[in-house]
């Protein structure tokens, strides 16, 4: 600089990467005036995926950003450029519990699947907070013989007892699931009063698991799904973007009630894989004791029968009047809509 007491560097930029020429500015030259801004910020005005959009609109008046160019954004981009080029905040992939790589798409379900649907209410109060929970209702299927989970569809919104009721029985409608996961603390367990009663009204009827305790914390659960993700066992659909932004912001995401509703079904797949383990044995060891046992008392067990093909697809007979709700990618889209 000729005049180094008079001028000034102003350094322009955007980010790209952890560790790139703006961070170790920020981070070593304290005598540069940081003013960082991002497509989405919260009250404070610091980068914030799920934070307040800025640019609504430019000087002029002309429409700049909405929710729906951010997603399409985000989708083109992925998750961690989005992050870096419109937030100004990326992310190291060293830091992420679940990474980038390790989730992989699906476009179409594949035949002989065991179906389980999971349900996490939310707990706040819409009333007390600007950023409340989520209620989620979600649907997965297993293939039994590979292990693969799929996540077919989930509903998630604030709702009300009889909203949850109603998108349960059409989950019910549209799958048939094996296990229904009711998450019943607190003020949730007057839900599973309520199916009940919505059971007899209908004189459908079918079983309800309610989780009335955790033995771990919801962040320790949520990292149960981990070893499944990174063995790439668990598919998502495409356009599933919820799901995948809490995947990659966890446990720092300002939401997890997804991935919540996610864990909620890890026992149903241990315990598919568990019978999947042992009818392997049975059926390959013809000279084992249990072998024998089973064929003479004619219990032995398979996993197209009873109990097990409740949730096959394959097996399944779809009751008359059943239908999917808008936006549900299951397989019986074609179904006429019934009133309950």
């Amino acid at each position: 600089m000729i005049e180094p007491a008079l001028s000034q560097i102003i350094v322009v930029g955007t980010r790209w990467v952890e560790g790139d020429l703006l961070e170790w500015i920020m981070t070593n030259e304290p005598q540069y005036k940081v003013i960082q801004r991002a497509v989405r910020e919260d009250i404070k005005g610091r980068p914030d995926p799920f934070g307040q959009i800025v640019w609504t609109e430019t000087d002029d008046g002309v429409p700049k950003f909405n929710e729906a160019v951010l997603n399409q954004l985000e989708a083109a981009l992925g998750h961690y450029m989005f992050a870096a080029l419109f937030l100004n905040s990326p992310t190291s992939a060293a830091n992420m519990l679940f990474k980038k790589t390790w989730i992989h798409y699906y476009e179409e379900l594949p035949d002989g699947l065991l179906f389980c649907t999971s349900q996490d209410p939310s707990s706040g109060d819409a009333d007390m907070t600007s950023d409340p929970d989520s209620d989620v209702i979600m649907t997965t299927a297993i293939n039994s013989k590979n292990g693969h989970i799929y996540v077919d569809h989930y509903n998630k919104e604030r709702m009300d007892p009889g909203e949850q009721v109603q998108i349960l029985f059409d989950h019910y409608r549209a799958y048939k699931p094996m296990r229904y996961y009711l998450e019943a603390i607190s003020y949730q367990r007057t839900l599973a009063y309520w199916m009940r009663k919505k059971m007899q009204q209908l004189n459908i009827f079918f079983p309800i698991e309610e989780v009335k305790a955790h033995k771990a914390s919801k962040n320790d659960r949520i990292r149960g799904l981990q070893p499944y993700f990174s063995a790439s066992r668990i598919f998502i659909r495409p356009d599933m973007v919820e799901l995948e932004n809490e995947l990659l912001n966890f446990p720092h995401g300002r939401h997890d009630d997804v991935l919540d509703a996610l864990s909620m079904q890890l026992p149903f797949w241990m315990e598919v894989v568990e019978e999947v383990k042992t009818s392997y044995k049975r059926e390959y060891q013809p000279g084992s004791a249990a072998f024998l046992i089973d064929e003479m008392t004619k219990r032995y067990k398979r996993k197209d029968r009873y109990p097990y093909d409740m949730g096959n697809m394959d097996e399944r007979e779809c009751l008359e009047g059943t239908f999917v709700p808008t936006g549900l990618k299951g397989r019986y889209r074609e179904f006429s809509q019934s009133i309950f």
